[in-house]
């Protein structure tokens, strides 16, 4: 539901998967993230950057993943339909 296309990408016709790379702490807030694989679109690649932050507070992460953060890398496909 955070997820949005971006309009100059839409009308550009690009797709593409961002691989995004983020941390989130022990109350699952986002405390970093960078593009891991870039999608070929700067317009897609800076919306899934914004999705992530949009998106948070993510649900805690559980009490027997042990650290101060979490590591997540995920991919975030943006189609035409």
């Amino acid at each position: 539901r955070n997820k949005r296309y971006p309009p100059e990408a839409q009308s550009r016709r690009e797709q593409g998967v961002v691989r995004l790379f983020f941390s989130l702490d022990r109350k699952g807030m986002v405390i970093a993230s960078r593009v891991a694989t870039s999608s070929g679109s700067t317009s897609l690649d800076q919306e899934a950057m914004a999705l992530v932050r949009r998106a948070q507070p993510f649900p805690a992460p559980p009490p027997d993943l042990a650290g101060a953060h979490v590591d997540l890398t995920v991919p975030i496909r943006f189609n035409l339909r």
